[in-house]
């Protein structure tokens, strides 16, 4: 499946596809990402991004915005971060081939040409945010200073703490 999407990565950019950002427009409606956890430290907190790491951080920090557009991939969504930090169009990712793949923050022209960073294969199923090519589960693990989200795939042995976790877009307005 990687190489698909490497393959769908390459086609984008030989056709120019990740050469330029993506505006957001009327239709796309800013949400905030909140963490549903049966673990009270986590639920209902939103995600926000600290040093390009997404994930819940201790100190007060502002909520992540997003507003989603349609992947090269089909029935895939991509992220893209709203206000832009940086020059180019910044999207959350997931960082790896398999395992724990960390949720980052990348700049998508620069960062996605890489076959180990993948900002393409998300999708929503009823309510909650999912990757779809490895099957797994979102996952919460405890870092200084807060927690990192990450994708488990559900194969690799863990051997830290974790609490699982569901993402649900919800409308900036509903906050």
């Amino acid at each position: 499946m990687q190489l698909c999407i490497l393959i769908a990565n390459l086609m984008a950019l030989a056709t120019g596809g990740l050469a330029r950002p993506t505006e957001m427009k009327e239709g796309n409606d800013l949400v905030n990402i909140r963490v549903n956890s049966r673990n009270p430290e986590l639920a209902g907190r939103l995600l926000t991004v600290s040093d390009d790491a997404v994930g819940l951080q201790d100190a007060a920090s502002v909520p992540v915005q997003v507003y989603i557009t349609p992947s090269e991939l089909e029935q895939q969504i991509v992220m893209h971060i709203f206000p832009s930090g940086g020059p180019g169009d910044q999207v959350l990712a997931l960082n790896g081939t398999s395992g724990l793949r960390p949720l980052v923050q990348i700049d998508r022209v620069r960062d996605t040409t890489s076959q180990d960073i993948d900002a393409y294969s998300f999708s929503v199923a009823g309510d909650n945010i999912m990757e779809d090519y490895n099957g797994g589960c979102w996952v919460a693990i405890p870092k200084i200073g807060g927690w990192a989200i990450s994708w488990y795939d559900g194969q690799s042995m863990i051997i830290q703490n974790y609490f699982p976790v569901v993402l649900t877009p919800e409308p900036v307005s509903q906050i």
